[in-house]
């Protein structure tokens, strides 16, 4: 399947952690994150390779063939990082 979309973002815990909560996003009911809206489903996990990759499957009735791919290779590179992350978003005032 081509890819139609692809974001690089960081997050404060440790990638495990992130990693856990992708794969079992239901473990901690006092902090409920996956908030599906009325027309899609709950994914699945068509891969997971500790703790570098998470693959759901689709969440939309609508494209039951698509797949949401989390890949955690570490942080982005620096200069490309600055570049899009802090430059871009000063140039529109944020």
């Amino acid at each position: 399947m081509p890819e139609i979309a692809s974001r690089c973002r960081t997050q404060p815990p440790p990638r495990h952690i992130v990693y856990e909560a992708l794969v079992s996003p239901d473990r901690d009911p006092a902090r409920p994150w996956l908030i599906l809206h009325d027309d899609e489903l709950r994914p699945t996990i068509a891969e997971a390779i500790e703790p570098d990759l998470v693959v759901w499957t689709s969440i939309w009735p609508s494209r039951p063939d698509a797949r949401i791919r989390f890949d955690f290779a570490g942080p982005p590179n620096g200069s490309v990082n600055e570049l899009i992350n802090q430059n871009l978003r000063f140039t529109f005032g944020q």
